[in-house]
C-alpha cells in the first residue's frame, strides 16, 4: 500500500516538472 502512495507521489513530481519545463519553453518561445 506504501508502494503505491510513493509511485503517486513520483507520478505527481513527474506532472508538475513536466508542466514547468513546458512552461519555460512556451516563455522562451515568446
Amino acid at each position: 500500500k506504501q508502494l503505491i502512495m510513493k509511485q503517486k507521489e513520483l507520478e505527481e513530481k513527474l506532472h508538475s516538472l513536466q508542466y514547468a519545463f513546458q512552461h519555460k519553453l512556451t516563455s522562451l518561445n515568446l
